[in-house]
C-alpha cells in the first residue's frame, strides 16, 4: 500500500473587521472617483454641444449671407396652410404647416438635425430655472413637458427690456420678430456682431397644450432659463454655450441678461443708461 500524505495548509481567512475595512476603502475610493468621472463625461458632452453650436453658427452665417444679411426671425408664417396639418401628432417636425421655424430655415445649410440637440439637455433643470421668481416665474411651468423640441437652443428674438441700471440693465435682443415685423434688423445695424449673442443653450419647442389650451404652440427662450444670474443649475458646469452673430460659439458662465455691462447713454431716454453687453445690438 502506498502511504497517503495529507498536506496541511495554514491559511487564515479574512476576519470580519478586515473585510469591513476593505469595503470601506473601496467605498471611499468610489465616492472620490465617481464625481471625477461624472465631470469628465460632462466636459465631453459640453465639448460636443459647443461643436454643434459652431456648426449652427456656420449655417447661420451662410443663411444670412444668402438673404441680404437680414437677421433671421425665430419663426415665419407660411400663409395658405392650415395651422395643424395631417401630420399631427405623429410627425411633430412637420405638424405646423403654416409656419417655418428657424431650425427648418437652416436645414439646407446644416443637412443634419442632430446638431440642434445638446447631449446635456435636462428638461427638469430648464423648467426649474425658468420658473424661478427672478426669471419667468411659475407661469411657465405648464409649458412643460414640451410636446416636441425643434432644438435645445433658443433665439434672442426682437425683445427690448430692462431698467438701465446695473441691477437690471437694458437688453436689446438682435433677432427679428415673427414675419420680420418692422423695424427689420440687418447685420449692418449690429454695432458689435462678434460680441452679440443670438442663440443660447435653451429651447425652441412645441410647448405643452396645457399652457394655453391650444395644441402645437411654438415657443423659444433666451436668457435666465439657462442658469439665471449664475445661481441656478446651468447646463454645463454653471455655464451655457452661446452662438454669436459672427458665427463663433463659446461657453459663458452666468446670465448674459445681467453681465457683462456697458455704458449706453441715451437708451430709453436715460442719460447714464447701462446695457447688457452681449445682448444689446445697437450700442
Amino acid at each position: 500500500m502506498r502511504d497517503c500524505h495529507r498536506r496541511v495548509v495554514d491559511g487564515r481567512g479574512f476576519t470580519l473587521i478586515e473585510l469591513l475595512v476593505v469595503i470601506a476603502i473601496i467605498a471611499i475610493l468610489a465616492a472620490i472617483l465617481f464625481p471625477v468621472f461624472s465631470q469628465a463625461r460632462e466636459k465631453a458632452r459640453s465639448a460636443s454641444c459647443l461643436s454643434n453650436g459652431k456648426n449652427i453658427g456656420t449655417a447661420m452665417s451662410m443663411y444670412m449671407g444668402d438673404y441680404d444679411e437680414v437677421v433671421y426671425a425665430w419663426v415665419t408664417r407660411a400663409p395658405g396652410n392650415p395651422r395643424t396639418g395631417p401630420n399631427c401628432p405623429a410627425d411633430p417636425e412637420n405638424c405646423r404647416t403654416n409656419v417655418v421655424v428657424w431650425t427648418q430655415q437652416f436645414q439646407p445649410y446644416l443637412r443634419n438635425k442632430q446638431v440642434l440637440y445638446c447631449p446635456s439637455f435636462n428638461e427638469e433643470v430648464l423648467k426649474n430655472n425658468a420658473a424661478h421668481p427672478n426669471c419667468d416665474g411659475a407661469g411657465i411651468i405648464p409649458w412643460f413637458p414640451a410636446f416636441y423640441y425643434y432644438s435645445h437652443y433658443g433665439v434672442a428674438h426682437s425683445a427690448i427690456f430692462g431698467e438701465c441700471t446695473t441691477t437690471y440693465p437694458r437688453n436689446a435682443f438682435p433677432g427679428n420678430a415673427v414675419d420680420f415685423s418692422p423695424p427689420v434688423r440687418t447685420l449692418a445695424a449690429i454695432r458689435r456682431p462678434s460680441e452679440i449673442a443670438i442663440l443660447q443653450d435653451n429651447f425652441t419647442a412645441q410647448i405643452n397644450q396645457a399652457a394655453f389650451g391650444i395644441p402645437y404652440v411654438i415657443g423659444t427662450a433666451f436668457g435666465c432659463e439657462c442658469g439665471w444670474e449664475g445661481v441656478g443649475e446651468s447646463r454645463h458646469h454653471r455655464g451655457c454655450n452661446y452662438i454669436f452673430l459672427d458665427g463663433h460659439a463659446k461657453l459663458i458662465q452666468g446670465n448674459v441678461e445681467r453681465t457683462p455691462q456697458i455704458s449706453c447713454p441715451g437708451a430709453f431716454g436715460v442719460p447714464d443708461c447701462v446695457c447688457a453687453a452681449y445682448t444689446t445690438y445697437d450700442y
